[in-house]
């Protein structure tokens, strides 16, 4: 088993990474076994500022912890994202379990996000895990940043924008509150499926026009501007356009809002939310439950809108990420080689 000692970390060097193609994307696997237990891991090597680090993990219990009831080896853990040159914690979360149906065998997860500031850097993923009192290490896996250049824009409101936009009323501070209290939400009860679910766009179309993490600059009527970043995708359609869920998951908000008008907000897996925003009508209510492609509402022009579009927006322990990731890397290495590397 490897442990804290020093003789036994050289261990964790003479783990066996395999690298796939994925996309633009390395799916990477690695595989250690233990005196009593044995770990095969997958995860996103590469990654472009902005894109989450998902990690999961299947831990076999073998000889004395095989034998061990089930409330005396449960896993515990962190995930941290971690500067390679400092050391320093830049984001971490907590491991959460996944059913398996693997007797003797568990699988668990960690994600955390990166920010679209990051620049060029050493990086790399920390696993902190216990299992029950028998077991207490760490180690880490390397990663591949891959700079990414993000649009600048400008946009012109009109007085009704421009009112919005510096609307500072209770009403909308605590609309804020509230949503930013349900973003910071992780629920690690709330998952607990073997089989994650399949991601996709939230409805059919080719025209985009703004995308993630588009650097803005907005100048209001009185001739005084300020600058931001658009957390998501706009996908420029006509009001009314039928909008379904991109993931299964549970509605947390359905409601109409000063700056983003209708909106809906939808738990997948602790603390990832996705969002819809300025939508013309909902179809469903807080507490449904969805699966992916349910149909949710239309979109429309509400809220802080200079024309009919749907907001598309993607949320990771309140960290804005990539939604793009989801339906290009995530389903080929957490769905297809996922599948084949855990049944070897």
């Amino acid at each position: 088993m490897f442990n804290s000692k020093t003789s036994k970390i050289k261990i964790l060097f003479l783990i066996i990474f395999s690298f796939i193609f994925c996309f633009c994307s390395f799916a990477t696997t690695a595989s250690y076994e233990g005196k009593n237990y044995e770990i095969k891991l997958i995860y996103n090597k590469e990654f472009c500022p902005g894109d989450p680090i998902l990690v999961q993990m299947q831990f076999k219990f073998l000889g004395k912890l095989s034998k061990l009831p089930k409330d005396e080896k449960i896993i515990s853990g962190k995930i941290r994202l971690v500067n390679s040159d400092t050391d320093k914690n830049l984001r971490s979360s907590t491991l959460f379990e996944m059913k398996s149906k693997k007797r003797n065998s568990v699988i668990y997860m960690g994600m955390v996000p990166t920010t679209t500031w990051f620049e060029k850097n050493n990086y790399k993923v920390k696993i902190e895990y216990n299992i029950g009192e028998f077991e207490n290490n760490s180690f880490t896996l390397p990663l591949e940043f891959m700079p990414k250049e993000f649009v600048e824009e400008v946009l012109v409101l009109d007085q009704k924008n421009s009112d919005i936009k510096n609307d500072y009323s209770k009403e909308r501070m605590n609309q804020i509150e509230s949503l930013n209290k349900i973003l910071d939400t992780n629920n690690y009860s709330f998952y607990k499926d073997e089989v994650l679910s399949e991601f996709s766009e939230p409805l059919v179309c080719d025209r985009r026009t703004s995308f993630f993490a588009d650097r803005r600059t907005y100048k209001y009527t009185n001739g005084k501007s300020s600058t931001s970043l658009h957390y998501g995708i706009d996908y420029g359609v006509k009001t009314g356009t039928e909008v379904f869920s991109c993931g299964a998951g549970k509605v947390v908000m359905a409601e109409n809002r000063i700056s983003t008008g209708w909106s809906i907000c939808i738990e997948h897996l602790p603390g990832l939310y996705s969002l819809y925003y300025h939508l013309d009508e909902l179809s469903v209510k807080a507490g449904d439950e969805v699966d992916t492609l349910s149909f949710i509402g239309k979109s429309g022009a509400t809220g802080l809108a200079t024309g009919p579009h749907l907001h598309w927006e993607i949320r990771l322990n309140m960290e804005a990420i990539n939604p793009d990731f989801f339906v290009t890397t995530y389903p080929t290495i957490f769905l297809q080689e996922r599948e084949k590397f855990f049944r070897q």
